[in-house]
């Protein structure tokens, strides 16, 4: 059950931010690669889903988001499922050695590897990359080349 609640906790806090090895050792990294090479397109769009349904709930963006909680709850639902089936079936070996191992910490760093990769995904799409690209338009280049000229 700890493992378990040291998952959610991970979950909870997007660790796809942090690096995994601040939780994790090898077979926790080894796990995360399972968990990467063992998920679908479509299983990686269900995690950014649930990374920006989390997202959603701090009040900085909350009123620009019309999402439902029966919404993400399903998202949550639905993502819950996929972890489960990545950790006790497709990489069932990997989970139990890195459980047997490196105890509960290791699921931490796990899914960070997985969220990292699908916020390499998120980032790498060409509307995204491209919004955040512009955001150099807003930037007045003299003023931060200024600071290095000692103005």
């Amino acid at each position: 059950m700890r493992a378990i609640t040291n998952l959610a906790m991970a979950m909870a806090g997007l660790c796809g931010l942090a690096t995994p090895s601040a939780w994790a050792g090898q077979l926790g990294d080894d796990l995360g690669k399972c968990m990467v090479k063992a998920s679908s397109p479509e299983d990686q769009t269900l995690l950014t889903q649930w990374m920006f349904s989390a997202i959603t709930l701090h009040p900085a963006v909350t009123p620009y988001v019309n999402m439902t909680d029966a919404q993400r709850e399903d998202i949550a639902t639905k993502t819950g499922a996929m972890v489960e089936r990545l950790l006790s079936v497709n990489c069932r070996n990997e989970t139990a050695a890195a459980l047997r191992g490196e105890g509960a910490t290791s699921l931490q760093g796990a899914f960070a590897v997985l969220t990292q990769n699908a916020s390499r995904g998120l980032i790498s799409d060409p509307g995204v990359a491209a919004s955040l690209a512009n955001l150099g338009a807003h930037i007045d280049q003299r003023k931060v080349i200024g600071v290095l000229r000692g103005g």
